[in-house]
């Protein structure tokens, strides 16, 4: 085996809620010799994935809060993002919110974080138009500057 490998895990109890928990699955150089297996071990929690989550939660998602953005955190974020149009500055509420809470899990490319406060004002605008760049979305930039508009091509690439 080379490299790393992620498995999403679920108990049986997920029908009832869904449980957003992923494993990370050592190289071979670091399984244990004593077991006939890798070792697992949990993938660290992000405070920003958290907020993301509890924010999600908010608009009808059933997230446990465990602060890994796994495959069903990012299903959450789709399906609440394509409940909504293109979002523009000067829009408002809780995709706003959960927008900026999806920009700040990008903390490796864009600084410094956006409030979550659900106003897609100034400072919003220039964190997606920064994103957009450094991801180079499709069908957003204007003049080497992301639009900063938030239609299908910004909400697939922040999906990822």
């Amino acid at each position: 085996m080379q490299g790393t490998t992620a498995t999403q895990y679920a108990s049986a109890e997920q029908a009832k809620r869904p449980y957003d928990l992923s494993w990370i699955v050592a190289d071979a150089a670091l399984w244990n010799t004593k077991s006939a297996g890798p070792v697992t071990v949990p993938v660290t929690a992000d405070h920003t994935v958290e907020v993301l989550q509890t924010e999600l939660n908010e608009t009808g998602a059933k997230l446990l809060v465990d602060g890994v953005k796994g495959p069903l955190t990012k299903a959450a974020f789709t399906r609440c993002m394509n409940a909504y149009g293109i979002i523009v500055h000067g829009n408002g509420g809780p995709a706003v919110r959960v927008l900026q809470a999806m920009l700040n899990t990008w903390w490796s490319i864009l600084s410094p974080a956006v409030a979550v406060d659900g106003d897609f004002g100034d400072y919003t605008t220039d964190s997606v138009q920064e994103f957009q760049q450094k991801r180079s979305v499709a069908n957003s930039v204007v003049h080497d500057v992301g639009d900063g508009q938030v239609g299908p091509d910004t909400k697939a690439a922040l999906a990822v």
